[in-house]
């Protein structure tokens, strides 16, 4: 990531520093300073299933445990797993811009809850599933919940994952009789 002597040197991005070394968890300790809701997930090699393995105290506020291991995502639907999977698979075999945030929904103890995740791939040693000395991918999720306009966005979450394409329409503009003037409001403001 160096620049030729004399050119501005370019600033890292996260997906840099992911992927410049191996993390351990005392590396991890640092998160802790995080005020937003952090976690590392293990996604399955088949994207089958998912775990916890570490999150800071704001994630387990987040979900509401008291241990990463206790955060369960077996609610989590198959096409959701894999789409977490192939955003580790895409980091893995160089597609850095991989990871961009993305609107979704968690559901912690069953509530639907709203955020924007960015995911991070991170090459971590030492954690469960790797041998100690072997550094694998995981996934490490740093959400920022959203308050305003929940439901719309949580209708979008729903439909990216269908495979069929639906069309949502807004009823909530009743004609109460101003149609008339709004569009004569319209055309005069045209005419100006």
């Amino acid at each position: 990531m160096a620049a030729p002597a004399g050119e501005p040197q370019p600033i890292p991005t996260p997906e840099y520093f992911a992927s410049a070394r191996a993390f351990t968890r005392r590396d991890l300790e640092l998160l802790e300073l995080v005020t937003q809701p952090a976690w590392i997930s293990d996604v399955a090699e088949d994207g089958s299933s998912m775990k916890c393995v570490w999150a800071n105290a704001c994630g387990l506020r987040f979900w509401g445990e008291a241990a990463a291991t206790d955060v369960d995502f077996s609610d989590a639907s198959v096409a959701s797993i894999k789409f977490i999977r192939s955003i580790i698979d895409a980091f893995r075999d160089g597609l850095r811009t991989s990871v961009m945030p993305i609107s979704l929904s968690f559901f912690p103890k069953g509530v639907p809850t709203p955020v924007v995740l960015r995911p991070c791939p991170v090459l971590l040693k030492g954690f469960p599933g790797a041998e100690v000395d072997e550094s694998r991918l995981y996934l490490l999720s740093v959400v920022h919940p959203v308050q305003e306009n929940h439901e719309s966005l949580r209708r979008e979450g729903m439909l990216r994952y269908t495979s069929s394409r639906l069309w949502m329409y807004d009823v909530t503009a009743v004609d109460d009789g101003d149609a008339d003037e709004g569009a004569a409001d319209a055309a005069a403001r045209r005419s100006r």
